[in-house]
């Protein structure tokens, strides 16, 4: 069973992985607004002119543009470089603060990280908020020489306009500050990591994919990786120290969410190794189920052989039942104590067993016998089982309380008596 100490770092570390998304979700929106307040005084100053364009009215209203951009390059840089910033901060504390929460002191000790990186990255964002600005300058000039020309039309002129704004414009605003504040975020990470690891015996760092519903395969494979400090990740055939790298290549770094954990050997942690799909990121991609069957298998095995205080996932539910039985969870999760029960009132279930839980679910007969309470009925392997899962009241996770083989009896009862929810797949 994991400390207190244990504890405390694992859930201070969860709550850290938030802040990223939060940092880049505002600066994003900062640098979108930035971008539309320009696209505005671009529209009105080309559509006071769109009925008779002249090479004079043209030279204005280039002008004009010019200098919307210019105010778009002041302010996205601005939000720019207080969302690096903000990110630098925050990769820095999610090695830091989950350590303290665990007892292991290391502010006073450990120098911040070293501010020239960042002052690299704000450099790097203004050098490419003008390159933005410079791209779409000479694309709506481009529009406006084919109309002075009479190859194009007004109109036509300010919708490609429109788009070169809202769309190629805003789709690289949109990359970039996604790849850079992560790529910020985890090189301030990684080397708070080295800067501590002398002072912390057994300190590592792990890999966990981004849980989007179409990351890159090679990623998905990496999740759960340890590795020592100064170690690189295998991703794909190329070395990362941590997810978005500015020594890897494109292919592996752009618009990359992975992050790179702080991890304690022999510390017990509520996802020691990967991460299970979704029913949804299967979906999205079929070939991660075969993943996650390997996934489940390991988790449940090394659960079976050291219950831990933190449950292990062993089935997943799909959004259209989660949605009839009133759930925000996807995962049903066994519990050190349900194990326990298990173990004494039902021998013969083994890993084995609690491994096709997720294929019951998936395929098998679903019925509620009590408020929150649904059993579920399906065959594997040749045999009926009935796992019966119930939800706690707050509708916020799902726990298996009893799994067993069962009869036909036992079926026909609850289907007389229960609700069915879900109708067994034949085949």
């Amino acid at each position: 069973m994991p400390t207190a100490q244990q504890t405390a770092f694992d859930k201070e570390r969860r709550r850290q992985l938030g802040r990223l998304a939060t940092i880049t979700t505002a600066t994003r929106e900062r640098v979108l607004s930035a971008l539309r307040t320009a696209q505005d005084v671009i529209r009105r100053r080309l559509a006071a002119n769109a009925s008779a364009f002249t090479q004079a009215q043209s030279a204005a209203a280039l002008a004009g543009v010019r200098g919307a951009l210019t105010r778009f390059e002041r302010d996205g840089d601005a939000a720019w470089q207080q969302g690096v910033g903000q990110a630098f901060s925050a990769g820095g504390d999610l090695i830091e603060k989950p350590l303290q929460a665990g007892g292991i002191g290391i502010v006073s000790t450990v120098q911040r990280v070293d501010s020239r990186q960042l002052a690299a990255m704000r450099a790097f964002l203004t050098g490419r908020i003008k390159d933005i600005s410079s791209e779409a300058a000479r694309a709506i000039e481009t529009q406006l020489a084919l109309v002075i020309a009479g190859a194009q039309a007004p109109q036509d002129a300010i919708n490609n306009i429109e788009q070169i704004l809202g769309g190629n414009a805003r789709g690289r605003a949109i990359t970039i500050t996604r790849t850079e504040l992560g790529r910020a975020y985890a090189l301030a990470s990684y080397e708070r990591m080295i800067a501590a690891r002398q002072l912390v015996p057994g300190l590592r760092k792990q890999w966990r994919r981004s849980g989007k519903l179409k990351s890159r395969i090679q990623h998905d494979l990496v999740d759960g990786q340890i590795r020592d400090v100064d170690q690189s990740f295998d991703v794909g055939g190329e070395k990362l120290r941590f997810p978005r790298d500015p020594n890897a290549s494109a292919v592996n770094t752009i618009n990359c969410g992975c992050t790179m954990l702080p991890h304690m050997v022999k510390w017990d942690v509520a996802t020691p190794g990967r991460k299970r799909f979704t029913p949804e990121e299967v979906a999205a991609r079929p070939e991660r189920g075969e993943l996650n069957e390997l996934i489940q298998r390991q988790d449940i095995k090394r659960f079976v052989a050291k219950p831990s205080i933190h449950p292990v996932a062993i089935g997943a539910l799909d959004l259209v039942l989660r949605t009839r039985i009133g759930t925000q969870s996807h995962d049903v999760l066994l519990s050190s104590a349900t194990l326990a029960k298990q173990s004494a009132h039902h021998p013969e279930i083994d890993v084995d067993d609690y491994a096709v839980v997720d294929a019951l679910i998936a395929t098998g007969e679903v019925y509620q016998i009590e408020p929150q309470v649904y059993a579920v009925y399906g065959r594997a392997k040749g045999k009926l089982y009935k796992a019966v899962v119930k939800l706690t009241k707050s509708g916020k996770a799902n726990y298996l309380v009893s799994l067993r083989r069962a009869n036909q009896s036992e079926l026909r009862r609850d289907t007389r008596k229960g609700v069915r929810v879900q109708r067994m797949l034949e085949g």
